[in-house]
């Protein structure tokens, strides 16, 4: 079987899919159940799922609003910053960067660049930046 890959799960979500803020009440939040059918429910309906033996698995990871849209020549490449390490390189995820390879820049703005430092991780440092096309 072969592995699956990071595009086996690339999807497009319209905007007015996505969660800006918590549900309130957070029972009302929106459930997917996936069984012989799907089926819309919501939080408040898990206890009925859940059969002696199950294990729930929770995830508390927290979304930070950093979504970035760079160019890589002419490609545009989707970046969303995950995580800061410590030496000031950000772990990121990236849309449409199949092609990228380390050194190679990504522009952000006509005045703000970046190099791509290797396996997800970009140095975002902004003061670093570039002229633009009118010299400005």
């Amino acid at each position: 079987m072969p592995r699956p890959s990071l595009a086996d799960f690339d999807f497009s979500l319209p905007p007015e899919s996505i969660a800006h803020h918590p549900a309130r009440p957070r029972s009302a939040a929106r459930l997917l159940a996936v069984g012989a059918e799907l089926r819309d429910l919501s939080v408040r309906d898990l206890p009925s799922l859940l059969r002696p033996g199950d294990l729930l698995v929770v995830n508390d990871t927290k979304v930070i609003p950093a979504q970035l849209t760079a160019r890589r020549g002419n490609a545009v490449v989707g970046i969303t910053l995950d995580q800061p390490r410590a030496d000031g390189i950000w772990h990121a995820l990236a849309r449409n960067a199949r092609r990228i390879k380390p050194g190679d820049e990504l522009v952000f703005s006509s005045i703000w660049s970046t190099k791509y430092s290797g396996p997800r991780c970009i140095k975002l440092e902004p003061w670093r930046c570039r002229p633009t096309s009118t010299g400005q």
